[in-house]
């Protein structure tokens, strides 16, 4: 299943009383989507990075209380998380409960976690029940084929859980890059390399550094800044985050995509130019075609909407053949394209373009279309 499709898993678990078990590979955004769903649904998370903690954190720490008589009890107290959900549902928010890490966990904090997952308790401590729904309980692990540090679950405490198995969804990952506004030079590459979003290096080579989507937004960060890093640290940097097989690959890759760059000036410069020489949008979209030719068909809309933008409001109808000539410079399927968006999104700048074009082309923009 494709992490996306996940988010509707989770509030049926959550309607039906029971845990969920995330199984996929690293880096995919298991722990991001539970996060995104819990916000959505306006509920309170806690996430347990079973890893790192020791039985204590899990269940609290005990207690000898004198109760009476001289006589003794252990109670254990209610640990930080525990009390977090408590306030949160005393608050009126639905609760989430999330054991990231589960297979990494010691075996102690495993069997700790046990309870939690069969009885929604610790100890006499219970989690937070709200209008008779109980805290939902997610967790996640990485496959136990050999290529992880994990250990095996046994078939009677998988059996606690509705398992998922996570896949790597391309489409997916690109509309999330697009939500989020991930550099587009990692999108473009990941378009048209699709293999390298998760990859994992062949055992028997020598490297261990891969690329998973994780790794590709946080290389991301370092591509929109890449022009005020030194060129000599850029494969350093490349090479750290997606491992020696891809850097090459992509490095090649930034440099077609810089050198490939147009920007709305080099457009204006040659619609003028054009426009002056040939007195033809025809003719000019020709030219301007010849200068976007190994941009994506995104990246042309792309500049084609800036143009618009800019233009379509001047009061003098021949300031905007600059526009109307990138116009013309579009293929038919992609021109087509555009318009239609502009038409049922926003009928009264798509008048505009076609009145433009009337008055500038003879209306010749619709026909090419």
């Amino acid at each position: 299943m494709n992490i996306k499709s996940i988010k509707g898993i989770f509030s049926a678990a959550y309607k039906a009383g029971d845990a969920v078990l995330l199984n996929g590979l690293h880096g995919i955004g298991k722990t991001d989507i539970v996060k995104n769903w819990a916000k959505e649904n306006d509920f309170h998370l806690e996430i347990l990075y079973l890893s790192t903690q020791q039985v204590s954190d899990l269940i609290g720490i005990p207690e000898v209380k004198d109760v009476f008589n001289g006589d003794n009890i252990t109670i254990w107290t209610i640990p930080s998380w525990l009390g977090n959900l408590r306030m949160a549902s005393v608050q009126g928010k639905k609760t989430v409960l999330m054991l990231d890490e589960f297979s990494r966990a010691s075996l102690s904090v495993r069997q700790a976690a046990l309870q939690l997952i069969l009885d929604r308790k610790i100890h006499q401590h219970k989690l937070p029940e709200l209008f008779g729904n109980q805290t939902l309980i997610i967790a996640a692990i990485n496959p136990d084929n050999g290529y992880y540090a994990v250990e095996s679950l046994d078939p009677a405490l998988l059996d606690r859980f509705l398992t998922i198995n996570v896949e790597v969804d391309v489409n997916s990952w690109l509309e999330w890059a697009q939500e989020n506004k991930v550099n587009k030079l990692v999108t473009n590459f990941i378009s048209s390399n699709p293999e390298f979003l998760h990859y994992i290096p062949e055992t028997k080579s020598n490297e261990t550094l891969g690329a998973t989507p994780r790794s590709w937004a946080k290389l991301a960060k370092f591509i929109d800044d890449i022009d005020s890093i030194p060129q000599e640290l850029h494969y350093a940097i490349v090479y750290g985050k997606v491992g020696s097989v891809i850097a090459p690959l992509f490095l090649e890759f930034m440099h077609d995509y810089y050198e490939s760059m147009v920007s709305i000036k080099d457009i204006e410069i040659e619609a003028i130019k054009g426009l002056k020489h040939t007195k033809s949008y025809e003719q000019t979209g020709k030219i301007i075609a010849q200068l976007t030719k190994k941009l994506s068909s995104s990246e042309i809309l792309e500049l084609s909407n800036i143009l618009i933008k800019k233009y379509i409001e001047k009061t003098n109808v021949e300031d905007r053949a600059i526009m109307l000539a990138m116009l013309y410079s579009l293929e038919k399927k992609l021109l087509a394209q555009l318009l239609e968006t502009y038409q049922k999104s926003n009928p009264f700048e798509y008048s505009k373009i076609i009145k433009t074009d009337e008055m500038l082309n003879h209306r010749q923009l619709l026909s090419k279309s």
